[in-house]
């Protein structure tokens, strides 16, 4: 399955005399594929390991060279892809 992404809405502006690019993006998903695709710039395959209907949603912030992303699901999943090449990622759980 493809998904389209819709595109992102990009601000150029200024900090510190320099221009610099900021995305925001809030999507709710109602589908693990969806889901899976809705972090910008990474691959990422979503197995559901429970029972029951897939509600989930993602809050995705590019501010320059630096992404920061929160996802909730409401199912266990199986996760696993990759990030955009050349990054370093950090891994924290929310409860």
């Amino acid at each position: 399955m493809v998904l389209q992404r819709s595109p992102q809405p990009t601000i150029d502006f200024e900090v510190a005399g320099r221009s610099t690019d900021f995305s925001f993006a809030h999507r709710v998903c109602r589908d693990i594929d969806e889901q899976a695709n809705s972090i910008s710039g990474w691959e990422q395959t979503y197995a559901q390991l429970s029972a029951g209907n897939f509600s989930g949603s993602t809050i995705d912030l590019c501010f320059d060279h630096v992404q920061v992303f929160r996802e909730t699901t409401d199912q266990h999943l199986h996760q696993s892809g990759s990030a955009p090449r050349g990054c370093y990622v950090f891994g924290v759980p929310v409860k």
